[in-house]
């Protein structure tokens, strides 16, 4: 395990993973909702670009997830040298926005696919990419220093 949790784990990083595991858990029951409901609606046909116009806004959201994956930096300010900065005497961000917003692009993708589940197209794929990606990038000790 990358990131173990003992006495000196920061309260943020035990948050954020419960968070995280949330939002796998809610891309479960999308994935849950489209094989459910499926079913029960009338098939309906999606016409090809409406389909390709919804991956592609999917693959732009992964995109964009990635992107503000890559630049999830620690929640304290800095100083220009790289070292901690001082404390602060306001109140510090609990859980580094960057990374939220990451997982809500990637959970989006999965919301995406339950709707291009249920008007008709194949979305079953876009659900499970939602789950690996929020899967495929945990909070990291480091961002919590």
């Amino acid at each position: 395990m990358l990131n173990p949790t003992g006495p000196d784990t920061p309260p943020a990083l035990a948050v954020a993973r419960i968070l995280r595991l949330a939002l796998a858990a809610s891309v479960v029951l999308y994935g849950v909702l489209t094989m459910v409901l499926r079913d029960k609606i009338a098939p309906m046909d999606l016409p090809g670009e409406v389909h390709a116009i919804f991956h592609g806004i999917a693959g732009l959201l992964v995109l964009a997830g990635i992107w503000l994956f890559r630049r999830v930096g620690p929640t304290g300010p800095r100083a220009p040298s790289g070292e901690p900065a001082p404390e602060p005497t306001g109140p510090r961000l609990a859980l580094p926005p960057r990374m939220i917003a990451g997982w809500v692009l990637f959970e989006s993708v999965g919301v995406v696919g339950l709707v291009v589940s249920l008007i008709g197209g194949t979305g079953q794929l876009l659900v499970l990419a939602a789950l690996v990606l929020i899967l495929l990038h945990p909070p990291r000790r480091e961002w919590f220093s």
